[in-house]
């Protein structure tokens, strides 16, 4: 019985283990993939940066255009007021009472014979 041949095959010690050229490769492609991580990680570091910093642009932008448009609507403002009040006095002017009023009362002018007298307060 000793002389029949199996057909089982012996056990060798190396069956289980990892050959040393496989886990070179692993140590590789452990090494490839960290690079590959890291490469990804900084690609989208660069792309946050650049996004934040493009936002907080823009906010600064948008700020300063609200403020120089609040600023423009006091200066509106301050305008249409003015408009008014030239407009009033533009209407005043062409009452001819009012005109010889304020001639009367600003530029001392009087008629013809009136005698303008001014008192001065002690």
């Amino acid at each position: 019985m000793n002389n029949e041949k199996s057909n089982v095959a012996q056990l060798h010690e190396a069956i289980g283990s990892r050959p040393s050229h496989q886990s070179g490769h692993n140590r590789a492609l452990v090494k490839r993939r960290i690079r590959r991580a890291a490469l990804l990680i900084g690609v989208f570091g660069v792309v946050f940066v650049i996004l934040g910093i493009q936002l907080v642009t823009t906010n600064a932008q948008i700020r300063s255009m609200h403020q120089d448009i609040r600023q423009e609507q006091t200066t509106l403002q301050k305008r249409k007021r003015e408009q008014q009040r030239l407009q009033k006095r533009s209407e005043r002017l062409q009452n001819e009472d009012y005109v010889k009023a304020l001639a009367h009362n600003k530029y001392d002018y009087g008629k013809q014979g009136e005698t303008n007298y001014h008192f001065v307060n002690k």
